[in-house]
């Protein structure tokens, strides 16, 4: 630390001893009176001790200063600073080799990892020997080597072992090899790995989840291999969420034949008559020996409620007197079966022979929606008239939706009658034009009388 505030240009240098060797460090970067200085340690730097600096060990050179706010330059002599035990120095890791588990099921593979007990500046290659015990060079493939980059502790390699069809386990043993300079080997030094051919891993799926209520869902297992000689059972565990017992039925194993990698199960929901979805887990349950749970061990499952909600609509809407608009009923959800759907028609202003209203709207299985017409009468006078269209009683297993009703508007199909004149006023001896319109078109042609007043 300098007596007042600094100001580095350039590269300084400080001089180390590290270990027995002379060294270098950077100092670029200040903060006030104090000067930073950085050393990336190198292969052999080993100083147990502590790194030390000698008297007078800081200079500036090629155009490097040092130089206070006055443009001063700074007085660089300093007291030599004895090993710092704080700052050992070591360029030795040792490495050791690991994995998650050494049984491996054949078929799958496992990750080895080559840590290190400090972290090197450098890049360094560990490699790996195999010596087989009963495997053989095809049971398996691994790397040569496993690469941990500058500044990492570990680095990985998979060992993939390869399924056969014959029936016995498999050894094989990985060792650190000749290691690079600065690396010395840790313990453990060596794996011992055993291909078990025996194990299974046994996954869970289904599909389709959800499930609609009524409807059924395929339970899968799947084996990581297939058991040659004999078959297997296995056994499943069902666990309600907002489900009842009375909602499913699931049968409590899924059972495999020989030589086979999969295999399924039904499990089937039951509609009620409440109008909320349920949920249960269906998990592995004890299995058999030589038989280990996969990463997917359990299914959550949603049953969907099946109870449709029944809507109403109308188009057009209002409707001119004398044409008809289509009523539409829809289903949120398909129906098993053909349905029919009762409709009902209060009247407002509309007298009863103003229209004619269907009845009910069917819909067949398997479609969301069916329609049918309401056709109005074209009458005498000229006032618009209502009426509201409604679902009726629905059949169980149906509930009504939004919008339930309609209210329809008959607008009234009597043109008014108009007369126009053009030009107005007309010179003698030329004609005016004289225009009748009618407030709405005429479904037939129509003769409109004309009659003249002298003034």
């Amino acid at each position: 630390m300098f007596s007042e505030k600094i100001v580095v240009t350039g590269t300084p240098t400080l001089s180390l001893k590290v270990g027995s060797n002379d060294r270098e460090a950077s100092c670029s970067r200040s903060l006030g009176e104090v000067l930073f200085c950085s050393y990336m340690v190198r292969v052999g730097d080993d100083d147990a001790n502590g790194v030390s600096v000698p008297a007078n060990g800081l200079s500036v050179s090629g155009g490097a200063a040092i130089r206070d706010s006055d443009n001063g330059n700074a007085d660089l002599t300093h007291a030599a600073v004895g090993d710092a035990a704080g700052h050992l120095v070591s360029t030795v890791a040792s490495v050791s080799l690991r994995a998650p588990f050494t049984r491996v099921p054949e078929g799958i593979g496992v990750v080895v990892s080559a840590r290190l007990t400090q972290a090197l500046a450098r890049a360094v290659s560990i490699p790996l020997v195999v010596t087989r015990g009963s495997a053989e060079a095809g049971d398996y493939t691994l790397a040569s080597s496993i690469s941990i980059l500058a500044g990492r502790t570990s680095g990985q390699a998979t060992l993939n072992t390869v399924y056969d069809n014959d029936t016995d386990n498999e050894t094989l043993t990985v060792s650190l090899g000749v290691l690079p300079a600065g690396v010395v080997a840790g313990t453990p030094g060596s794996l011992d790995f055993v291909i078990d051919d025996q194990t299974v891993v046994v996954s869970l799926g289904a599909s389709p989840n959800p499930v609609t209520e009524g409807l059924s869902t395929v339970l899968t297992a799947s084996l990581s291999r297939p058991f040659f000689r004999n078959g297997v059972s296995i056994p499943l565990v069902v666990k309600r969420g907002s489900a009842e017992a009375g909602d499913f039925t699931v049968p409590s194993a899924i059972s495999f034949g020989s030589n086979v990698e999969s295999a399924t199960a039904v499990l089937s929901t039951v509609r009620d008559v409440d109008q909320d979805d349920e949920t249960l887990t269906v998990e592995l349950g004890l299995l058999p020996s030589r038989t280990l749970p996969g990463f997917r061990t359990s299914v959550n499952l949603t049953i969907e409620d099946a109870t449709p909600t029944v809507t109403l609509e109308a188009s057009p809407n209002p409707v001119t007197e004398g044409s008809s608009t289509t009523l539409t009923v829809r289903l949120s959800k398909a129906w098993s079966s053909d349905v029919t759907i009762p409709l009902t028609a209060t009247r407002g202003s509309a007298e009863s022979g103003d229209y004619t209203a269907p009845s009910s709207v069917s819909i067949t299985a398997g479609a969301t929606s069916g329609t049918a017409s309401l056709a109005t009468v074209r009458d005498a006078d000229q006032d618009d008239e209502t009426l509201t269209a409604a679902l009726g009683t629905l059949p169980s297993g149906l509930v009504k939706g939004t919008p339930s009703s309609v209210t329809l508007t008959i607008e009234d199909a009597t043109p008014t009658v108009t007369l126009e004149a053009s030009p107005n006023p007309v010179t003698e001896g030329s004609s005016t034009t004289l225009t009748v319109r009618l407030s709405k078109a005429w479904s037939s042609d129509v003769t409109i009388p004309l009659t003249a007043t002298r003034g």
